[in-house]
């Protein structure tokens, strides 16, 4: 069976894309889909789309990176906190054979592979990297920590 680590989108969880990898989980039995929760908490008057509210029901709006108004006001992402956050994830419960993110989310896994290409986390990384990616309705961001 393949492992694939998931990240959930922007104001969203793991309840949340665990519901839209529903077809999925029913088309790829041969894939596990274990979902990670974001580290940041965003505030519930932020959530825009009604679906999200409804399908939500514990009013835990998370997210991986820097929310899009603070990147608005300061000019800046920074994924430190949540790379770090899921190579420790990682070395924990891994490995895993691939990656799967929806919006942000797949912002995150964009991330995390440029981080281990890259080597700055070669040495954090106790376990084999990913070996493929899924992305749903991603965008591509090399900013890796930079000013916009």
């Amino acid at each position: 069976m393949l492992k694939v680590l998931c990240f959930h989108g922007w104001g969203t969880n793991p309840e949340f894309m665990d519901y839209q990898l529903r077809y999925f989980k029913k088309f790829f039995p041969e894939m596990e889909f274990e979902t990670l929760a974001g580290p940041k908490k965003v505030p519930p008057g932020y959530i825009a789309d009604p679906g999200v509210t409804k399908i939500i029901k514990n009013n835990q709006f998370l997210a991986w990176g820097t929310s899009p108004y603070n990147i608005i006001q300061t000019g800046k992402r920074d994924w430190t906190e949540a790379l770090n956050y899921v190579i420790d994830y990682i070395n924990q419960e891994g490995p895993f054979d691939g990656l799967c993110g929806f919006s942000q989310g797949g912002m995150m896994a964009q991330q995390l592979l440029l981080a281990i290409e890259s080597g700055e986390y070669k040495d954090k990384l106790k376990v084999k990297p990913p070996k493929f990616a899924i992305f749903a309705s991603s965008v591509y961001d090399d900013t890796h920590n930079m000013t916009l």
